[in-house]
């Protein structure tokens, strides 16, 4: 029954896919802030690390504004409306099929920067506290917008089938 409850009140899940986007925008501004120690108090390996870490940063910040302007165009679909149609369904199955991609990056890329920074000799650098907290952030935000697309994907296409079925039964008593 609560399935039902949530899935019938589509409008809530597109305001919190939104308001997740934004988190997930602002969270990508601010990466990089716990890593700018490694820049201007750490050895040329951290300098390394530091440079790799733009790109993840570059990828995650491009994914967080994509993924922003994605839930905010699903108003023009009327995503948060009980009207449904195939155009809403398209629309949804590209976003979501977009945040998979995304999101196989991302489980690909992650682990492999946590190794690297974890390997690094945090002693140089005075009063730093080492915290892979950022990169799982990553992926809980991620997972989160995933699943949030999922809900509101299933809820799409259990509208559709009552809207034919209701049409079938229409067709049949005429």
């Amino acid at each position: 029954m609560k399935i039902k409850k949530i899935l019938s009140e589509q409008w809530v899940i597109v305001y919190i896919l939104i308001a997740v986007a934004i988190l997930y925008f602002i969270y990508s501004l601010g990466f990089m802030t716990n890593f700018y120690r490694l820049f201007y108090d750490g050895d040329s390996a951290m300098f390394e690390v530091y440079k790799e870490l733009q790109l993840l940063n570059a990828f995650i910040f491009e994914n967080a504004l994509i993924t922003l302007i994605l839930s905010i165009v699903g108003f023009a679909f009327e995503l948060n409306k009980k009207k449904c149609s195939v155009l809403n369904v398209i629309y949804v199955a590209g976003f979501l099929i977009y945040e998979i991609s995304n999101l196989s990056t991302i489980l690909g890329a992650i682990p492999y920067y946590i190794n690297k920074y974890s390997k690094l000799n945090f002693t140089l650098i005075r009063n730093y506290n080492s915290s892979t907290v950022m990169f799982t952030l990553c992926y809980v935000f991620s997972i989160g917008i995933l699943l949030i697309l999922a809900i509101i994907a299933v809820s799409l296409i259990i509208r559709i089938m009552k809207q034919k079925r209701e049409r079938y039964r229409e067709k049949s008593y005429e």
